[in-house]
């Protein structure tokens, strides 16, 4: 899943190089646009892969007190 994404980052890379500064500043925010969009596309694969992980293990739940929860979170 994230080496086509790693292949668009590293060609994205590759043609800034080469253009550098023929780049305007209206194409730089585009390479910046598209590399941003890629790399998280790539941290949510890792966190699509690690919650896909979690079916994998042993299901460790235990009843919780529901009203300390909400006390803590509005703390």
């Amino acid at each position: 899943l994230k080496s086509p994404l790693a292949t668009v980052i590293g060609l994205l890379d590759l043609l800034r190089d080469q253009l550098g500064p023929a780049l305007t500043n209206s194409e730089h925010q585009t390479f910046d646009f598209i590399r941003s969009a890629a790399e998280r596309m790539t941290k949510l694969i890792d966190q699509l892969l690690a919650y896909a992980q979690l079916s994998n293990s042993p299901e460790c739940s235990k009843p919780v007190n529901l009203s300390d929860v909400l006390k803590a979170a509005l703390q």
